[in-house]
């Protein structure tokens, strides 16, 4: 079968969208731990979901590795925030995708207990994070990767893939990063994240 992939821009967050996908990661392993319940739940959350993840999360964090490219607003003067480029696999993020609404809708009132029991071993308490805060997370994480690359993101791979140091983008460029890091900046304030994979069409 052949393997359909994702350009998908990772503007630096200093590690946040790895954690994240990580944490995904460690929340899945534990539900591997009942394989007769896991294969039972209609959710996506069994071992093809922990692979999945495993590789979205391996593929980024390479990506990530090293220094960055040095962006230049286009007259020189402004250093800009980092941005990488990674392909993914489609199916990956997919099956990523369909995993997430699992772990939303269990958490739904009548949803289901072992996973939100689970849930709520990974929420940081020093933040009063509750379980649907670490979902809200999840769900940010997999709008990032699931954002659909355009020209934009096309121009500014083919500029930057494989450059290093200081690089200053020219006007287009320049126009280019900022619509892309915007699509991606307003991500992180979508007010309910939750409600957009629980209620797609609304």
């Amino acid at each position: 079968m052949a393997v359909t992939s994702r350009l998908v821009a990772l503007v630096d967050s200093a590690g946040e969208l790895a954690a994240d996908l990580g944490r995904l990661q460690q929340v899945l392993l534990c539900l591997q731990a009942d394989e007769a319940y896991v294969e039972a739940a209609p959710l996506g959350l069994g071992a093809p979901a922990v692979a999945a993840v495993r590789r979205l999360w391996g593929a980024i964090v390479a990506a990530e590795k090293g220094s960055p490219t040095q962006l230049f607003d286009s007259r020189g003067e402004f250093e800009l925030i980092p941005v990488r480029f990674v392909l993914l696999d489609e199916g990956d993020v997919e099956v990523v995708g369909v995993a997430v609404t699992g772990l939303a809708v269990a958490l739904l009132p009548g949803g289901d207990e072992v996973v939100a029991a689970v849930m709520r071993e990974f929420v940081d308490s020093h933040r009063g994070e509750q379980p649907l805060d670490v979902v809200a997370n999840l769900v940010r994480a997999l709008c990032v990767i699931a954002l659909p690359s355009d020209n934009d993101t096309w121009l500014l791979a083919s500029r930057l893939t494989g450059l290093g140091g200081r690089v200053v983008l020219d006007a287009r460029e320049y126009g280019a990063y900022q619509r892309l890091t915007g699509r991606v900046t307003a991500i992180f304030h979508i007010p309910d994240p939750v409600s957009r994979v629980l209620y797609p069409n609304e």
